[in-house]
């Protein structure tokens, strides 16, 4: 876990510093974001995933990029370690508390939708792969997904949730909600999974990871069957 800290103190630092406070979204909509990365069935290049994390193109300093490839790429690596010891969990300033704002775990889930919707295309590659290996698997498994990204939608904006839910009936979401956030570390977990399953069926799968600022090749994910 110690390594975890480290990573996320330095992606705090840098998203306060001068250079790149104004250029950056915020740290823990970043650090969503590289979620989305990392658990992805195949993991995209640094420059394919880097706008994402970016507000204001314009404001990059090309004497800086290294600095902040540095940063996020050991982020990156932090977070891909913890799931290969099967380790899922939300920042520790990530909390619900009912009638709060709660703008830290909305950023962190954002980024994390965010990323989601960036990857579309590579999540529905690999559900291609798998329907030609497995069709009969698929169904469950995009329930499952399904019910994730439900979930993080649900937590990234609770008062729309509430909302929605009271519109088709549905009276005691808002009561439940403190009860349903205990089971989060489940869903990441849950969402990591079955991207582990999909990645069985992608060809040329294997295992690599090249040091920052050494761009990132598409690895394996860790800890998949």
């Amino acid at each position: 876990m110690r390594a975890d800290i480290i990573s996320f103190k330095k992606l705090e630092q840098i998203c306060a510093s001068p250079q790149w406070r104004h250029v950056l979204h915020p740290c823990l909509y970043i650090d969503g974001v590289l979620f989305a990365v990392s658990a992805a069935p195949e993991i995209p290049m640094p420059e394919v995933w880097l706008p994402w994390v970016v507000k204001n193109q314009g404001g990059i300093q090309q004497k800086h990029i290294d600095q902040l490839m540095g940063v996020l790429l050991e982020r990156l690596k932090s977070r891909l370690s913890s799931m290969r010891d099967e380790r899922f969990y939300l920042p520790e300033r990530c909390q619900f508390e009912a009638q709060s704002s709660n703008q830290d775990l909305t950023d962190w889930l954002t980024g994390l939708l965010v990323g989601h919707q960036q990857l579309e295309s590579v999540w529905q590659d690999a559900w291609q792969h798998m329907l030609k290996g497995a069709p009969e698997e698929q169904a469950a498994l995009r329930r499952d997904l399904s019910h994730c990204l439900r979930m993080f939608s649900t937590f990234a904006d609770p008062t729309l949730a509430i909302q929605q839910a009271k519109e088709t009936g549905n009276l005691s979401l808002e009561g439940k909600l403190a009860q349903i956030f205990l089971s989060f570390p489940k869903a990441l977990q849950q969402y990591v999974d079955i991207s582990g399953k999909l990645v069985s069926y992608l060809p040329n799968q294997f295992e690599l990871y090249q040091e920052p600022i050494a761009p990132v090749a598409t690895p394996k994910k860790p800890g998949k069957k």
